[in-house]
């Protein structure tokens, strides 16, 4: 692993990470999907307020007085009368509004869904090339939220080895106080609508009305397109322990490059029923990019990762093409909030050291909640993972 080279993490439960090492593909998500609703709504502020009202005004003046006319059953079209001026209710400040942002932002999140695919990874986990790689304290909530309260897996990424989406090495978030916005008049259209053109030598201007700049009318979507991203690359500053750097994906530019592709599979009820995905009648997709197997540097399990899944993943990793992965598997510091990493190591029959102190770490629980179960002279211990609790039958006298 180069040294110069900012290795990337992604947390996961165990099931997805072994099927990312088994595939060589990682899904990517609409941002509608993210954990953090505040992402994809852009602020509804005063401002926004005050030209919402300036462009329903405007809506009004260019309606008011319009011939209305009516269908006959022959067919005929009558006129009725002209349309009145309308009033819209006086609305409050923002801080009095109660969800009605997200009616101004219906657009918005069709273009977030249409276009983009996101995924998450984060900066300075650990220093895998440390004697002793150690993770911060807050490092423990990452843990927690999205390997499955420590049950999963850490995949560790060398960034230039897989496409990157629209940037080579991604957004790093940027965790300001202030929720991002879209300027005000992008939400207009009657305003849009009879705002004047400016003509330069055939090619047409528009007025940005927040700077009164002239933007030419061609550039205006690729300015449109940098407050998008904008959005998809701010968070609140509780998220700041995540250190997140974000891969985001152009779907209108992934057709056909191979990169990119469509994971589809029946829904639950027909996975269960045995049905196959053409038979599904609410088939689902999600979107992936390909991760070849010199991406994947290292594998990090968790405190709490069962036997079986570490199994499994060192089964997967002892392929040819992931002899270069290292394996680490995590111990909690004795005295502090902190994770330690351990470089696994292979024992004298061959089993790897991880396997080991998953089994060790199983056993322990279920010792602790009584999961065993007596045949005559054997004692057998039922693993589980956190939240299941057996109800042992009675032993026999």
């Amino acid at each position: 692993m180069a040294s110069d080279t900012k290795t990337l993490f992604k947390f996961s439960g165990a099931d997805g990470a072994i099927a990312i090492l088994r595939y060589n593909s990682l899904f990517i998500t609409s941002p509608l999907d993210l954990n953090d609703p505040f992402e994809m709504r852009p602020a509804w502020t005063d401002a926004h307020q005050k030209r919402h009202r300036a462009n329903i005004a405007k809506r009004d003046e260019m309606m008011s007085g319009m011939p209305i006319v009516a269908a006959m059953e022959s067919g005929e079209l009558v006129p009725i009368g002209h349309m009145p001026k309308l009033e819209e209710p006086n609305i409050g400040p923002v801080d009095t509004h109660r969800g009605l942002a997200d009616q101004h932002n219906q657009r918005v999140f069709e273009v977030l869904h249409e276009k983009y695919r996101v995924s998450s990874f984060s900066l300075d986990i650990a220093d895998l090339d440390a004697p002793s790689p150690e993770s911060k304290e807050e490092i423990t909530l990452m843990w927690a939220h999205y390997s499955d309260s420590f049950q999963g897996i850490c995949l560790a990424f060398d960034p230039t080895k897989f496409h990157n989406g629209i940037k080579l090495g991604g957004f790093p978030v940027d965790y300001k106080g202030e929720r991002e916005a879209l300027p005000p008049h992008l939400y207009d259209t009657y305003l849009e609508a009879a705002s004047p053109l400016l003509d330069h030598d055939g090619l047409p201007f528009q007025q940005q009305p927040e700077s009164h700049l002239w933007i030419p009318s061609h550039v205006y979507p690729e300015i449109q397109n940098d407050h998008i991203l904008r959005i998809l690359t701010h968070k609140s500053p509780a998220w700041k322990h995540e250190n997140e750097v974000r891969m985001i994906y152009d779907l209108s530019k992934e057709i056909g490059s191979g990169n990119c592709s469509k994971f589809r599979s029946a829904c639950s009820a027909c996975l269960r029923a045995g049905k196959r995905l053409e038979e599904c009648e609410s088939a689902r997709y999600r979107d992936t990019v390909s991760i070849p197997p010199e991406a994947i540097v290292a594998v990090l399990f968790g405190t709490d990762t069962s036997e079986s899944n570490t199994i499994e993943t060192l089964r997967i990793l002892a392929a040819e093409r992931y002899s270069h992965v290292r394996v680490f598997w995590s111990a909690l510091h004795s005295d502090r909030y902190k994770i330690q990493y351990c470089s696994d190591h292979t024992l004298n029959d061959g089993t790897g050291y991880s396997q080991f102190i998953q089994r060790l770490r199983e056993t322990n629980v279920a010792r602790a909640k009584r999961h065993m179960e007596f045949k005559e002279n054997e004692t057998i211990l039922k693993t589980a993972p956190k939240g299941i609790n057996f109800e042992n039958p009675p032993q026999k006298a």
